[in-house]
């Protein structure tokens, strides 16, 4: 199916291509170049710049509390230590609930999640209640999710995943330390599916609720779906200890959904270059550590096996571009 022309962006290429059509006239092809790279106007860019410095202040802001409770530590009460945590989450929340759905209101309520971590992290170490570190960022995560819920904000969800990511993980090396290495490794299925479901998330409800419109969130969330189970993928191919179930599923996950990305990712209007991007790399990478391993450990090659591996990432990145190109001319026909 066939873009609308008239949905493109106005790009100089595209611009000339319908002046050489004698779709436009001179002039009005002059104008239209013009307005094409033209910078954008004063107001876009004191809007850029207010958002920017607000997100900027927000960080450096809670950066600045949490250095100043680990420097004063010892001369804080306990209740003085809560009282200024509390304040400050007050605080975001009354700003949060006063600026609503602008920047300014969002980037409040990020600052009030963020406070009940430390809030959270103060308790632990006042009271020493021997809580394990994922129990403290799965409260923190549970915590936080209402707010998150109704923020319609993403770095609110990408602040919530990344939490849960970061409970699994300490989870894992905490409690399951002396598992076998097939448990060990299963945490890269969790992981896989805790970041897919957000991913797949995304892209449902992109088209129901504007604030979830710009592709970011879903990129990142793409990525961080590929990364643990492509890691597994390699070290099952160049590996022989790395062996398993968990292994094998991490490879069936990254060739699965390599897969799926090319097949719904890479035509029509729903076409994104980055996950296409994303999936084919990722299969580059098992390719090329495939033939590596087939040239070093089994043929036993050196310098001849170093010249050979050159050649395969040479024509592995020139068939990459060149697939992404065919893409993207169709995408614009």
């Amino acid at each position: 199916m066939q873009r609308d022309p008239f949905q493109l962006s106005a790009t100089p290429d595209r611009i000339r291509a319908l002046y050489s059509a004698r779709a436009l006239k001179p002039s009005a092809a002059r104008r239209a170049l013009e307005l094409s790279t033209a910078s954008p106007p004063r107001e876009a860019w004191r809007a850029f710049l207010a958002r920017g410095f607000l997100l900027v202040g927000a960080a450096l802001v809670l950066a600045g509390i949490l250095f100043f409770f680990a420097y004063n530590w010892a001369d804080l009460g306990r209740f003085a230590k809560f009282a200024l945590i509390l304040c400050g989450i007050v605080a975001a929340v009354v700003g949060a609930w006063e600026w609503g759905e602008r920047i300014a209101g969002q980037v409040s309520l990020m600052a009030a999640a963020v406070l009940v971590g430390a809030l959270l992290a103060v308790y632990g170490q006042v009271y020493q209640t021997g809580a394990d570190r994922y129990e403290l960022f799965a409260a923190w995560a549970l915590l936080v999710l209402p707010w998150v819920a109704g923020s319609r904000f993403q770095a609110a969800w990408l602040l919530l995943v990344a939490l849960v990511d970061v409970a699994v993980c300490l989870y894992w090396g905490e409690m399951l330390e002396g598992a076998s290495d097939d448990v060990q490794i299963a945490v890269a299925l969790v992981l896989f599916a805790i970041d897919g479901a957000a991913w797949l998330g995304c892209e449902l409800f992109a088209r129901r609720f504007r604030w979830l419109e710009p592709r970011w969130l879903a990129r990142l969330f793409a990525t961080a779906t590929f990364a643990p189970v492509l890691l597994v993928a390699v070290a099952l191919v160049v590996d022989h200890e790395v062996r398993g179930a968990s292994a094998v599923l991490c490879l069936i996950a990254v060739l699965a959904t390599s897969g799926a990305v090319l097949a719904l990712r890479s035509r029509g209007e729903r076409r994104d270059l980055y996950l296409v991007a994303l999936a084919l790399a990722s299969l580059a990478v098992l390719l090329g550590n495939f033939v590596g391993e087939l040239l070093f450990e089994q043929a036993g090659m050196r310098e001849g096996g170093v010249l050979l591996m050159g050649l395969v990432v040479v024509a592995e990145v020139a068939a990459l571009v060149a697939i992404l190109r065919r893409i993207a001319r169709a995408g614009e026909a």
